[in-house]
């Protein structure tokens, strides 16, 4: 049996075509050229080609900020539970290697408010990295993000997914105060969009509440 391609409804869309398998139209992956008919062995290939090269994409969040302050004080705002808890979330940090610990937020929708962590590098002053992990469905980022849309929470409140990932901080002293390079990474396959809302979170709201934190003395 050979599978008969409808193309994808708009040149260049690769949501979603309709294979004519004996008779009866199912939904399938949109294959890339169907300008021959393709057997089910040669479709199942392709979307595992394509499968693999989607979970072997990567991306990580990388965000510069400049702060008038010297080394020190910013250490002191991602390492101390209260200062952390300012401007980040609630928690029970502690600046020791391998610590497991949370950040406890209330339970809203689409997350239980919990996040899940461990420390995994510790160089005073100079770099912090930690796991981060926890579950959520895409409601969760659009909130990250502040993006108070209904229509797109509507859409993604059935799109569950779990984060396994990492933050890491580096501290660089410069003449006027201290450099900051946050990265987050281990975005992968359908994380990668859940990265772009992430990443507006943190240029626009966590990163500008730790700013103002810095700002206060």
């Amino acid at each position: 049996m050979r599978l008969q391609g409808t193309p994808c409804p708009t040149p260049g869309d690769s949501s979603a075509i309709f294979a004519n398998v004996a008779g009866s139209k199912q939904p399938v992956t949109c294959l890339p050229s169907l300008r021959h008919a393709l057997t089910p062995a040669e479709a199942l290939a392709i979307l595992r080609r394509r499968q693999q090269r989607e979970e072997t994409m990567a991306r990580t969040i990388r965000i510069v900020r400049n702060f008038p302050v010297p080394p020190a004080r910013v250490w002191t705002a991602l390492t101390d539970s209260a200062e952390l808890g300012k401007w980040l979330m609630p928690n029970d940090f502690v600046p020791e290697l391998g610590h497991a610990f949370r950040f406890q937020m209330p339970p809203q929708r689409g997350w239980d408010g919990q996040t899940f962590c461990q420390v995994t590098e510790l160089q005073p002053q100079t770099a912090l990295a930690y796991t981060w992990q926890g579950r959520a469905t895409g409601e969760k980022p659009l909130r990250c993000a502040g993006m108070d849309s209904a229509q797109l929470a509507d859409a993604l409140k059935d799109v569950h997914f779990e984060l396994n990932s990492t933050i890491r901080y580096a501290l660089t002293p410069t003449p006027t105060g201290t450099r900051l390079l946050l990265e987050h990474s281990g975005f992968t396959g359908k994380m990668l969009f859940v990265s772009l809302i992430l990443e507006l979170g943190w240029r626009t709201r966590v990163l500008a509440r730790l700013a103002k934190l810095l700002a206060a003395g």
